[in-house]
């Protein structure tokens, strides 16, 4: 056969070769010598080109969908792994970013009241509990045409750069930030905490665990809620000290 012919034409070759240089050591970089011809892989190269060529259509089109979806495969993975190191990007900004004071809007945040002296956060009494909620009760999963889906810790719809972000882990930093602006200190944020905990629900503090937009809305308003109760509690206590000593000075 015609890789006997090759067996043999190569081994004489490679014989002369080193017969005429006295070793293999002189020519061990050689060709010939380095990569000696192999008649089984040569036999099993032409098997492999023979199957090639005798696919059909159909198996040729069911590889190339394979293929297809490897990439895609591939693709979605890298896809993957972009957004969770942007999402943990965003989480380390905000988590390094200084604290800003939350702004109240109309129609969604807290709302003034007309009569000096009121409580920061406090819920209007109007007299029904719908009127004494900060937030409304629920929230709606599509935020609207052009509207970002993202909250601030005062359920504002806020529009960050370009980029992807992970809503629950958005939702969380921005609660701390608002939580880290409260005026009482860390005195004002451990009673928050100690309310959160007194709850008895574990995501009260470890954030939403379907972070959904209605839910990372519905989480957010909690804390904000519990914010504003711990400065109306801080408020009443400095003006009931204030009064009690009014009263005592009278007394003398």
């Amino acid at each position: 056969s015609l890789e006997d012919l090759k067996a043999r034409y190569y081994t004489i070759a490679r014989r002369l070769l080193v017969a005429r240089e006295g070793g293999e050591a002189p020519v061990a970089n050689d060709v010939l010598v380095k990569h000696p011809y192999n008649k089984e892989h040569d036999l099993e190269r032409k098997r492999g080109i023979e199957m090639m060529q005798k696919r059909t259509r159909q198996e040729l089109d069911q590889e190339n969908a394979i293929i297809a979806e490897a990439r895609q495969v591939e693709e979605d993975r890298r896809v993957e792994a972009e957004a969770a190191a942007a999402a943990a990007a965003a989480a380390a900004a905000a988590a390094a970013a200084p604290p800003v004071p939350p702004t109240a809007a109309p129609g969604v945040g807290p709302q003034p009241l007309a009569a000096a002296g009121r409580i920061p956060g406090a819920p209007i009494a109007t007299g029904t509990v719908q009127d004494c909620l900060r937030f409304p009760e629920s929230f709606p999963a599509d935020p609207g045409p052009r509207m970002p889906s993202l909250l601030t810790a005062d359920l504002q719809p806020v529009r960050p750069p370009p980029g992807v972000y992970a809503r629950g882990v958005h939702a969380i930093g921005a609660a701390n930030a608002a939580m880290a602006s409260m005026p009482g200190g860390q005195k004002a944020q451990k009673m928050a905490e100690q309310i959160l905990l007194d709850l008895g629900w574990p995501g009260a503090i470890s954030g939403p665990r379907v972070a959904t937009r209605p839910v990372c809305a519905a989480w957010l308003a909690l804390r904000a809620e519990v914010n504003a109760l711990v400065e109306f509690k801080r408020v009443v206590a400095g003006r009931f000290g204030d009064g009690g000593g009014d009263k005592k000075k009278r007394r003398r």
